[in-house]
């Protein structure tokens, strides 16, 4: 199916504009010109075209707070600067910064140790005591109060399902008229190998209450600018939480030990982001 076919799937309609919106932290680009607005807007669009396939490799070692990243976690950085940043550049005058930040989390939580054919569809309920990777229950209903999910690392409980309803409206309602929780949802489907018409691709759409939560904010351009916004943001930067730094595993000990971990991590990660 073409962009300009004249009855578009929900991911050419996504493909269309990308524009994202959120309250905090955000800039507009009211300085930029209409053509440069209009290159932000068309990198955004081939981004989401080529992103949703999941075919980009690593094409050189990353080094993060002095540590070399292995082949998955790089995978999963390059992923975001081929996919997120170039989405983020249309609304955001610091797209580099605000992925580097989501990343840092994600990073310092071992998500993105995961093969990136599986990340978009990471699942963790704690239940009874225990953690348990619902992963491969893509319809898994978790009754547990933590549920962390997607390659954001976010955790499904912290927000209210109106709260992230209306982020989604903020993130796509600018693309184009029409654009709702559907299309999100849908978007997240794919981007988890699921095809459209299989019935795992059509249960997600039609899911209700907290399993629709989870796969809105499994999708990393909903997750990834909330989970930057509440838990570095707000609680790591703002309000210095202990829980931001501890070193009880590996990729916490490697970047999210201290403070100064944190901020060399993040750092590293945008000057990542701010690559061609």
């Amino acid at each position: 199916m073409t962009l300009n076919s004249s009855k578009r799937h929900t991911r050419d309609r996504l493909i269309s504009g990308c524009i994202i919106a959120l309250t905090f932290g955000w800039s507009s680009h009211s300085d930029v010109s209409e053509s440069a607005e209009i290159a932000l807007k068309q990198s955004a669009k081939d981004a989401i075209t080529d992103c949703i396939r999941n075919e980009y490799q690593a094409k050189r070692n990353f080094h993060v707070n002095g540590h070399a990243l292995n082949e998955s976690q790089s995978e999963n950085v390059e992923w975001v600067r081929k996919c997120v940043v170039p989405v983020l550049r249309v609304s955001h005058s610091d797209a580099p910064a605000l992925a580097a930040r989501a990343t840092w989390w994600a990073l310092r939580e071992g998500i993105l140790d995961m093969p990136k054919d599986k990340i978009h569809r990471y699942s963790n309920c704690h239940e009874h005591g225990r953690d348990r990777r619902r992963s491969d229950i893509p319809l898994y209903r978790c009754g547990g109060s933590i549920w962390q999910v997607g390659m954001a690392a976010i955790q499904v409980n912290n927000y209210p399902d109106k709260y992230v309803a209306g982020m989604v409206d903020k993130v796509l309602g600018p693309v184009e008229a029409g654009i709702n929780v559907t299309d999100a949802l849908e978007m997240s489907a794919e981007l988890a190998g699921f095809r459209p018409g299989s019935k795992v691709y059509d249960a997600i759409v039609r899911s209700t209450g907290k399993l629709r939560k989870s796969w809105l904010l499994r999708n990393p351009l909903i997750g990834m600018p909330i989970v930057q916004n509440q838990e570095v943001l707000v609680e790591c930067f703002k309000q210095n939480k202990k829980w931001c730094y501890t070193s009880g595993w590996l990729s916490a000990k490697y970047f999210g030990a201290s403070r100064r971990s944190m901020l060399k991590s993040i750092q590293d990660l945008t000057r990542i982001y701010q690559q061609p």
